[in-house]
C-alpha cells in the first residue's frame, strides 16, 4: 500500500503553516506595547469592536464544531487574548464564512485553532 504523495504534500504544508504560526505568535509576545495615545471614545469604539470580534470567532467556532458545545476552557482562552489577536482570529473567522466549505476555509479554521491553543 503507497502512500499518496500529493496527500502527504499537502499534510506536510499544513504542518509547515502552522508550526510558522506558532513561532510568530511566541516571537510577537515579547514585544512591549507603546502607551495609547488614542482619546477616550476611541477607547469605547474599541471595546465594541473587540465584542463584536469575539462574538464572530465564538460563532463561527460553534458552527464548525458540529452542534457539540465550545469547551469552557476554549472560550476562557478567547477572553484572554489580546486586542492584535483577536482582529487576527477574526478576520479568519470571516475568511471561513466566506469560503464556505473550501480547503481555504479548512486551512484558515485549523489556523484559528492553532492560534487559540498556542497563544
Amino acid at each position: 500500500m503507497r502512500a499518496n504523495p500529493r496527500r502527504f504534500l499537502s499534510l506536510s504544508t499544513i504542518v509547515a503553516v502552522v508550526l510558522f504560526v506558532a513561532s510568530v505568535i511566541s516571537s510577537s509576545s515579547l514585544a512591549v506595547a507603546a502607551p495609547s495615545s488614542r482619546p477616550a471614545s476611541g477607547l469605547a469604539l474599541a471595546g465594541t469592536n473587540r465584542q463584536a470580534n469575539i462574538f464572530k470567532i465564538l460563532v463561527v467556532l460553534e458552527n464548525k464544531v458540529d452542534g457539540h458545545t465550545l469547551p469552557e476552557k476554549a472560550r476562557e482562552k478567547i477572553f484572554t487574548l489580546g486586542d492584535a489577536q483577536i482582529r487576527l482570529i477574526a478576520s479568519l473567522c470571516d475568511r471561513i464564512v466566506g469560503a464556505g466549505d473550501t480547503a481555504g476555509a479548512n486551512i484558515a479554521f485549523l489556523l484559528v485553532t492553532a492560534l487559540i491553543i498556542f497563544s
